[in-house]
């Protein structure tokens, strides 16, 4: 005999009301995510307000109350009451107009300049006994500083050369990949304080890649992101740089780079976490970067599969 099943809902819902442990407290988020908001839009000025209302507030208080002591001894003195409070604003009025132009002076121009000079400083790297070693920046936490993480930036000088370090002939067929200066790393470890806060992973160049193309319009991939070594391929099947003609231009413009061993500056940011944010890094914090260089087979385009070049960082 054949009996239809029908389900019951009711185990099902006593199922999933009761998984969490039968009344057990556990944590819930808040229903509304809370950010910045429309009030992000004003957090700097407040930031930079709040305290000159403080220490204007203060400037006042005090005035008042000198100006207060002082028309309590004129009246002591016998002095009409009307023609001391009258004097006595009055040069309260001169002693907080002089105070605040004293301190706007201090706060525009060569005098804030003086006292709040933000600083550059370059960093070099740790020599490295092996060639293709890692390469390491050590940066010790100031006392006074704080570092601009997302006004750092990474300077390299490189040029490509055959295995042995001649100088590449004429005509040789090898040139960067697209975002050189990105490519020359599998792997960035960012470390504060001994405590590395970056994924450990070899796809750092796929990353900056894939961010490069999103975050950037036509017109910086065509003039800023040149410092990086971003030349846009037009034609991906070609890897021969001097295909002529419905050759990849962008290929070509690289080589005509990097041809006869031609030493190329690039200068671009790290793309990790921590240096695409607008907080400044404390002071007393130690900063460790290492950089794990990628293979020559990985960041060069070279048609002839049988010979070997090196990528050299000067």
């Amino acid at each position: 005999m054949y009996v239809p099943y029908r389900c019951c809902e009711k185990s099902f819902e006593d199922y999933y009301t009761n998984q969490t442990g039968h009344g057990l407290n556990y944590y819930q988020g808040a229903a509304f995510q809370k950010g910045y908001g429309f009030g992000g839009l004003f957090r700097s000025f407040f930031r930079a307000a709040v305290p000159l209302f403080k220490s204007g507030a203060k400037a006042v208080g005090k005035q008042l109350f000198s100006s207060g002591v002082g028309m309590l001894n004129d009246l002591s003195r016998g002095e009409d009451i009307k023609v001391a409070a009258k004097r006595h604003l009055k040069q309260a009025g001169q002693q907080l107009t002089d105070k605040a132009a004293a301190k706007m002076k201090t706060m525009i121009g060569s005098g804030r300049n003086k006292k709040r000079k933000r600083t550059q400083k370059r960093v070099s790297r740790r020599k490295v006994k092996k060639d293709g070693g890692p390469i390491e920046f050590n940066i010790s936490g100031s006392g006074e500083e704080y570092m601009d993480l997302s006004s750092s930036h990474l300077y390299v000088q490189v040029k490509i050369t055959k295995k042995d370090g001649s100088v590449l002939p004429d005509n040789e067929s090898v040139a960067p990949v697209n975002l050189f200066l990105q490519a020359l790393f599998s792997q960035v470890d960012v470390s504060l304080n001994e405590r590395c806060i970056s994924s450990s992973s070899n796809t750092y160049p796929y990353r900056a890649y894939i961010e490069t193309l999103l975050n950037y319009g036509e017109d910086a991939k065509k003039s800023l992101l040149s410092c990086e070594g971003f030349y846009k391929d037009t034609h991906l099947e070609v890897v021969d740089p001097l295909k002529t003609p419905d050759g990849n231009e962008g290929l070509k413009k690289r080589y005509d780079l990097t041809c006869k061993s031609k030493t190329l500056d690039l200068i671009g940011q790290l793309h990790c976490d921590i240096f695409q944010q607008n907080r400044l890094l404390l002071n007393l914090v130690d900063l460790k970067i290492k950089m794990t260089r990628s293979k020559p087979t990985f960041c060069l385009n070279a048609p002839a599969n049988d010979k070997e070049y090196r990528v050299i960082l000067e």
